[in-house]
């Protein structure tokens, strides 16, 4: 027997230094609207001990079970995901109510009230919600981010059906026009459905959030045109719209895969190859005097804004990351990250903001090699097209092309002039030295227009 205690105490110990598992807890969780059941499944991560909340809402009679993928796919990396059905959402509801109760507006009141219950149990971060709709669902999640703007991090909208007004007032143009009950794709609705639509201002009610928010559409929608999101990137302060070629309403599931990875992209964000690296130096700091960079600033940034005086490309190698971009000091050159942020250092020691901007829509890997192939050029001190040497944000515009190898980030007239109208004495000289004007309106690019983009999409990679 006493042979048996090392071997015991081995084994005990192994055990202890073993790996702890990760693993997804999936429950039932019913929680409440009003006097009626709110019928849902959580999934959450056991080893988070403030996890981030993703809820995810289904569309037009649809089911909790819409948002399974979703949560397969963001649970394992952190995130607690609630799936649930609407009260009176569908004829096969799991939760209270009927569908003759049921609105746009009786679900948003369901989903703030899954946000209250929610946001205070002790396994929730409850200053990290994320809000996922689909369809009605998506329109549902647009206005509940509106009115809880402070407490949604992010809005991800997949086909949203925010043509739910137009259409049923085009239908009903007076709720008297509307029978008492109306057999809808097989759900049965009632004036409760109509009641508070004709009031309602779609786009100068969703655009109230002022968060990032993603959508996801496709152009051959017969239910909701893709015109419908187009309009919501005006509205939004901050969004961007992924269009699929030939997709309905209802993703085809490789399209689905890819929209799911896409939000896992967002939500656990990495750097990746063919990213942009935008350069900017706050309003209130002062440049060299005299100095390109001061100049640059004044000429293109805006009282309020950052200003972005740089844009280099990220090459994302499986054990490194380098930097393409052009510079006085190194023309263009492909270094390691590390050299471009000793090059970017400020003088107290510290690092100006950097952003992260992913090009969509264009192959990054052609992008990057189509760069390298630019390096050992020199640098276009004199900002002119049509020439040998590349400026920052001109070996952007050269490196990434279309299908057809066009050009995505188009010139426009070049403006050196400071915000006031006076031309800096830097630009002045420097043009003087070749024995020209200032080229002013002659066609180009630069590092803040170019971050204006509706290709670029801001990622919150954690930088550098």
């Amino acid at each position: 027997m006493k042979k048996l205690f090392p071997l015991i105490a081995i084994a005990l110990l192994l055990a202890a230094c073993a790996p702890k598992t990760h693993n997804v807890i999936k429950e039932e969780l019913v929680l409440k609207s009003g006097d009626k059941d709110v019928y849902g499944v959580m999934y959450r991560p056991d080893w988070v001990e403030k996890a981030p909340l993703v809820i995810v809402s289904h569309g037009f009679g649809g089911s909790y079970m819409f948002g399974k993928g979703y949560a397969d796919a963001l649970a394992p990396l952190g995130y607690a995901v609630y799936c649930y059905d609407f009260c009176g959402g569908s004829n096969f509801s799991k939760s209270g109510g009927s569908t003759t109760e049921m609105s746009i507006f009786t679900e948003a009141d369901d989903l703030k009230a899954v946000i209250d219950q929610l946001s205070v149990k002790e396994y929730i971060d409850p200053e990290r919600i994320i809000l996922i709709g689909e369809s009605q669902g998506g329109m549902v999640s647009a206005l509940v981010a509106a009115e809880r703007k402070e407490s949604i991090e992010r809005l991800v909208l997949i086909y949203p059906a925010l043509c739910i007004k137009d259409d049923w007032v085009t239908m009903y143009p007076k709720l008297d026009d509307m029978p008492e009950e109306v057999d809808f794709w097989g759900i049965k609705l009632s004036h409760t459905y109509l009641e508070g639509l004709y009031d309602l201002d779609v786009y100068a009610t969703i655009s109230q959030y002022e968060g990032p928010v993603k959508i996801f559409h496709g152009d051959n929608d017969q239910v909701v045109n893709v015109s419908y999101s187009e309009r919501a990137v005006e509205a939004y302060k901050n969004a961007h719209l992924t269009v699929y070629p030939g997709e309905g309403h209802g993703f085809s599931p490789e399209i689905q895969a890819r929209t799911i990875d896409a939000i896992k992209d967002l939500l656990d964000p990495e750097l990746k190859n063919g990213d942009l690296i935008f350069v900017g130096l706050p309003m209130d700091y002062k440049a060299e005097e005299g100095s390109m960079d001061e100049a640059i600033a004044s000429a293109t940034g805006s009282p309020g804004e950052l200003n972005l005086i740089h844009v280099a490309i990220a090459e994302v190698r499986a054990d490194s990351v380098w930097v393409i971009d052009a510079t006085i000091a190194r023309g263009v050159d492909r270094h390691p990250l590390d050299t471009f942020l000793t090059d970017f250092t400020l003088r107290d020691g510290s690092l100006p903001e950097m952003i992260i901007k992913r090009v969509n829509g264009v192959d990054a890997d052609a992008a990057v090699e189509k760069a390298k192939t630019f390096c050992g050029r020199g640098y276009d001190t004199f900002f002119l097209p049509d020439n040998e040497e590349l400026y920052c944000s001109e070996l952007v515009q050269n490196s990434y092309l279309d299908a057809a190898g066009g050009q995505v980030f188009p010139s426009q007239p070049m403006n050196f002039l400071a915000s006031d109208g006076t031309m800096p004495p830097y630009w002045e000289w420097l043009f003087g030295l070749l024995g020209m004007d200032v080229p002013q309106g002659v066609l180009g690019t630069n590092p803040h227009d170019m971050s204006l983009s509706p290709l670029l999409e801001e990622v919150a990679v954690a930088f550098p």
